[in-house]
């Protein structure tokens, strides 16, 4: 019985490591769609992919940290202790936000006028989001307050607002713009709705999803250069 409710645990870890790693190269992949519509070099996607994805990979973890106040030697972590620290525990939000800074720094470096990119990652978020809220559910974390699978609800949600803006909207701008301010919304409202451990924990990412909803809101194509 306890080597069955053991490899039960593997496999919800292991669902949660594929829908996450499915929802990380969503925008990859959106970016091979577009590539000759927007005449991106492959080069270009590629590296600009790695710059997002390292910043998501360390800003996911270091947010989550900060917001569940969690100081953390992971030197005097066992073998299992530190793998179960790199699988869990990530802010999405978080991750995001550190995935599109470093994104835009590479934009910067490479002297590159690519808000073509910038509205393909922005118009992945969503979906991005939906895919990986599938692996919390499966993982049977991130439940809500007043039911338990406000995961599914999250990322039905998300989906309606991926095939929304990419049928209804084609300027990139408007693109970049809606994508933030329905998501920092959607995420501002919904947290509400979540179980959070800390009174902390929910200002930290409330301040977050506001600053996603006000950049929404300035932002303009003529801000990257």
């Amino acid at each position: 019985m306890w080597l069955v409710f053991m490899n039960y645990e593997i496999l919800k870890k292991i669902c949660y490591i594929i829908f996450n790693i499915m929802g990380l190269l969503v925008p990859f992949f959106m970016c091979i769609i577009k590539k000759k519509k927007y005449n991106i070099s492959f080069e270009f996607i590629f590296y600009s992919f790695m710059m997002f994805l390292i910043g998501f990979l360390i800003f996911s973890k270091l947010f989550y940290c900060i917001s569940e106040l969690k100081l953390i030697n992971i030197f005097t972590l066992t073998k299992e202790e530190l793998f179960s620290f790199i699988i869990s525990g990530q802010s999405f939000i978080g991750g995001y936000l550190g995935g599109i800074l470093l994104l835009l720094l590479y934009i910067k470096i490479s002297n590159s006028n690519k808000n073509d990119i910038l509205s393909i990652y922005t118009l992945s978020l969503p979906l991005m989001y939906s895919i990986m809220k599938i692996g919390c559910y499966l993982a049977g974390c991130c439940e809500g307050k007043y039911f338990t699978n406000i995961q599914l609800l999250e990322s039905i949600i998300n989906i309606i607002c991926f095939i929304s803006i990419y049928i209804f909207i084609k300027n990139n701008n408007k693109i970049i713009k809606c994508s933030l301010i329905i998501f920092g919304t959607y995420r501002f409202i919904i947290y509400f709705l979540r179980n959070y451990s800390t009174t902390y924990n929910l200002i930290i990412v409330q301040i977050i999803t506001l600053f996603y909803i006000f950049y929404g809101i300035i932002y303009n194509t003529n801000d990257i250069k």
